[in-house]
């Protein structure tokens, strides 16, 4: 048998773990990362991902961004709506963009699925708040005013928003709203336009983003409970 033809045989756990599930999860409005460092947990949003090369913003440490060292290795779990995986991202470097910061790591470990999630995106009918702004400084933009929409489903991820407006992908909104009796004001940005759901009537796939660790766990608490007590109400 020739070399090369060996080499060809030879498979690269890594890449073919890549080849199985990155397509199903970049997909998932969901998606997104968590870590321990320093033994603190936190969450990350996933910005790019190519081969094996990921991109993901740096978490939120109260108004501080978690500083990670180059060259570190780090135990990652990737999340999406219906699993969990576990892998592990080694840092090869960092850059700002528009006063956000980036990390850039290598997936140096098979991803490997570990459990189906319980969560679900839950169904509701919650009044929203709306209002574009600038991604560059998260202000609202000077000609934008507070619009109202219906959030039709939310996760910890994201929401569907139906409003009167058609939303462009990409912009970014601060999102008003009340669950579980507790106001949150939220960043998201705009996924993609699902369908027209009625005369003058948009609904838009919207991915939070900017999370710190403590608002996302506030966040996925309430949802379970709301879920809880929707549950409860069917008995």
């Amino acid at each position: 048998m020739k070399l090369s033809n060996l080499f060809q045989k030879q498979k690269n756990p890594v890449l073919e773990s890549i080849s199985t599930y990155q397509q199903g999860l970049i997909k998932d409005i969901d998606f997104h990362l968590k870590f321990t460092y320093n033994e603190q947990t936190y969450i990350a949003k996933p910005t790019d991902w190519d081969k094996n090369i990921v991109t993901f913003e740096a978490p939120m440490a109260g108004l501080d961004y978690v500083f990670l060292p180059s060259h570190l290795n780090i135990e990652v779990s990737f999340i999406s709506k219906s699993a969990l995986f576990s892998t592990s991202l080694r840092i090869t470097k960092n850059y700002h963009q528009e006063q956000v910061l980036y990390y850039v790591a290598e997936i140096v470990a098979p991803i490997i699925k570990k459990q189906r999630r319980e969560t679900f995106r839950l169904n509701v009918n919650l009044d929203v708040q709306y209002q574009p702004i600038s991604m560059k400084q998260l202000i609202p933009s000077p000609s934008s005013s507070k619009k109202n929409g219906v959030c039709t489903n939310i996760s910890a991820g994201g929401m569907c928003l139906s409003c009167h407006q058609q939303l462009q992908t990409k912009d970014t909104l601060q999102l008003h709203f009340t669950l579980m009796q507790q106001p949150l004001s939220l960043v998201g940005e705009v996924l993609s336009q699902e369908a027209c759901t009625g005369i003058d009537t948009y609904l838009h796939r919207i991915r939070f983003i900017g999370l710190d660790s403590d608002t996302a766990n506030r966040l996925s608490h309430l949802i379970f409970e709301q879920q809880r007590l929707q549950l409860k109400k069917t008995k």
